[in-house]
């Protein structure tokens, strides 16, 4: 049974902008932002700036970790539409995906059942995968029988880069960090603005359009930013997709149990996401994000079917399923504040801190006719609240340039 959940949270955005707007003026430097690409030591090129390694902002060259960098230019370029996509170019790194060929009343069979079911790195996936967005972590897997939820709960349209750590990162995500991490990185209004100065324009955005031959999925998206002031931009951002069943080599298309071709099959997604940027002082920038993913699909079960004639017992004709079908559904919301400080004093030179509240849930249900005209139904969810809390200081000290004699 489904167990009721309470309203959301909407008191929780008022109390983030008085918490931003109260903070106070900790430093007197104009704090960077944080970009993926800076000028290297050297002057001489660009190098990749990555936060999910430490925590924080530093050179992917700097770093004993082996880890790939996905950014805009090659998501665009690679008309990435999905976490399926996007693992298709990166060695030791996949994304499971297959044709739904579970059933309601049958064996339980989870085969295709969670859709793109998640991260395997170096040949552990599941939850031995950390999956964050933003730095906050998305929903787990569950499988319980026939029954199964991934973790596909992401939009790439609202992404502008993806990392992905190989190898363990439980000193500082958690244990489930012992195959690696995935953190995808969503857009800023900085991202669609040129930087302020005169002539700079006070909006900018993009559209897109993408196409997929495997399930004849389409995406249709835009995104627009703009600036408030000297201190404040904004941005929003929405996307859609629509998809059929996921193509296979199957030639028969028989409606039972013998049935190799895909089932016939829809699903649609879509997504939102809203940002405030402020800088209410120099050194002192906040980021307000609300975010929210709606993913849902059906299929008719053609596969679970009985194969006609029914013979057997008077009780095996009447149980015989002559119809079948399933639905799933996924959501995601998400609220959060972030604020940065840039102090440059004895115990700290940046402060960092967040709060974020996300709520997902999905459910997986179907129905079963059977010859008798008996109606067999199942309905299970999985649901996930979560209240993430982050405070994080830095202090970089020098050593002596003769410490090791």
């Amino acid at each position: 049974m489904r167990v009721p959940r309470p309203a959301p949270m909407a008191h929780l955005l008022p109390s983030l902008l008085v918490l931003a707007a109260a903070a106070p003026a900790l430093g007197q430097t104009q704090a960077a932002e944080p970009a993926p690409w800076r000028a290297g030591a050297s002057g001489s090129g660009l190098q990749v700036v990555v936060v999910s390694a430490s925590r924080y902002e530093q050179f992917a060259s700097d770093l004993a970790l082996s880890m790939d960098v996905i950014g805009s230019r090659q998501l665009e370029q690679g008309q990435m539409m999905d976490i399926r996509d996007a693992a298709k170019a990166l060695p030791n790194v996949s994304v499971k995906r297959a044709p739904a060929r579970f059933s309601v009343t049958g064996r339980g069979n989870a085969v295709g059942a969670d859709g793109n079911a998640g991260f395997s790195i170096r040949g552990q996936g599941g939850n031995r995968v950390t999956m964050l967005v933003d730095g906050i972590r998305l929903p787990r897997s569950y499988i319980n029988g026939s029954n199964a939820f991934g973790r596909d709960s992401v939009d790439l349209g609202l992404v502008k880069r993806i990392e992905i750590v190989r190898g363990p990162t439980s000193a500082l995500y958690g244990s489930d960090g012992l195959a690696g991490l995935v953190n995808f990185i969503s857009h800023e209004p900085a991202d669609f603005l040129k930087d302020a100065g005169h002539g700079a324009p006070a909006l900018g955005g993009k559209a897109w359009l993408g196409h997929g031959s495997d399930d004849h999925g389409t995406t249709l998206g835009a995104a627009l930013a703009g600036r408030l002031g000297a201190s404040a931009e904004w941005l929003l951002s929405a996307s859609g997709h629509r998809a059929g069943a996921l193509g296979n080599l199957g030639s028969n298309d028989a409606a039972h149990v013998e049935r190799t071709a895909p089932n016939p099959q829809r699903q649609r997604g879509q997504s939102l996401l809203a940002k405030l940027v402020w800088r209410p002082l120099a050194g002192q920038r906040h980021v307000l994000t609300a975010e929210h993913v709606a993913k849902d699909g059906w299929v008719d079960l053609l596969s679970s079917r009985t194969k006609p004639p029914f013979t057997g017992s008077a009780a095996t004709i009447a149980a015989a399923v002559v119809g079948e079908d399933s639905a799933k559904e996924m959501t995601r919301q998400r609220l959060g504040w972030d604020g940065r400080w840039t102090l440059q004093s004895a115990w700290a030179d940046r402060l960092q801190a967040s709060f974020t509240w996300q709520d997902s849930s999905a459910r997986d249900s179907g129905k079963s006719l059977r010859n008798d005209g008996g109606v067999r139904s199942r309905d299970t969810s999985y649901e996930e609240r979560a209240l993430q809390l982050t405070l994080q200081a830095e202090k970089h000290l020098p050593i002596a340039a003769g410490w090791s004699q």
